[in-house]
């Protein structure tokens, strides 16, 4: 199959991508190299890839850019579209919102459009566990998702999910929302704890800690492309969750 990664050249996407590509899958790379961490490191993936399972075509592209994006989608024609491609981050969610709005929604709808327009089979969104909120119900479950968000970021990523129910109404394409939990694993983006937290301890320096009373679901990224590869075969529109 002719499969799309947005965001391929991330931690998530790069991983994705080397499991299509084993699985004998013509795959595509579409990725801006945002700088909110750094681009050398991105560009590294790619070339670890390249190193593990040979050549991929890979495309820069912003897809805030809405001509361009579809453009790209009408020529290249994919039957699969993973869309990873997003701006991460809560705590700089809250000192700059609005580039969520643009990264996280705007090219998102872009993307949803073009795969409508282009006759795309199935898009698959990787959307987030902050859409839950601060809930303290223990495991949580898909219809669990009350609107109550903290964060700008998680406002983004539930507004995304909602544009991605209606662009499925309009145009047809299988849509599967996964919800990821704290993914982590060889390299894992910089900015989050464990990395962080390693390199503060092999630094002897002190590892700021926000409360004793909160806690976290971690994902490794072998279990993440597992779901991200299983989701692809399901056969009706779900929405999943990673624990």
């Amino acid at each position: 199959m002719k499969i799309a990664v947005t965001g391929g050249a991330g931690f998530i996407g790069s991983h994705l991508t080397k499991r299509l590509i084993t699985e004998g899958h013509d795959v595509t790379i579409i990725d801006n190299l945002d700088p909110y961490y750094s681009i050398a490191r991105k560009k590294q993936h790619i070339k670890d890839i390249e190193m593990q399972v040979g050549t991929v075509p890979f495309i820069q592209l912003d897809l805030r850019h809405e001509e361009e994006t579809r453009q790209l989608f009408m020529d290249q024609r994919f039957d699969i579209v993973y869309h990873l491609a997003a701006l991460p981050g809560v705590s700089y969610s809250v000192e700059q919102p609005l580039p969520y709005v643009d990264y996280d929604i705007n090219a998102t709808i872009n993307v949803l459009k073009a795969a409508g327009e282009s006759e795309v089979n199935r898009v698959l969104f990787a959307s987030s566990s902050s859409v839950y909120g601060n809930q303290n119900n223990g495991a949580f479950h898909e219809d669990m998702r009350i609107g109550e968000v903290e964060s700008p970021y998680a406002a983004a990523k539930a507004g995304a999910e909602s544009f991605c129910h209606a662009f499925h109404k309009l145009y047809g394409f299988k849509m599967t929302i996964l919800r990821m939990f704290t993914v982590y694993g060889p390299w894992g983006r910089p900015d989050m704890a464990i990395p962080k937290f390693t390199r503060k301890l092999l630094s002897n320096e002190p590892i700021e800690i926000y409360s004793l009373d909160s806690a976290r679901d971690y994902t490794y990224i072998d279990d993440c492309i597992k779901g991200l590869f299983k989701a692809r075969a399901t056969i009706c529109h779900l929405e999943h969750r990673f624990r």
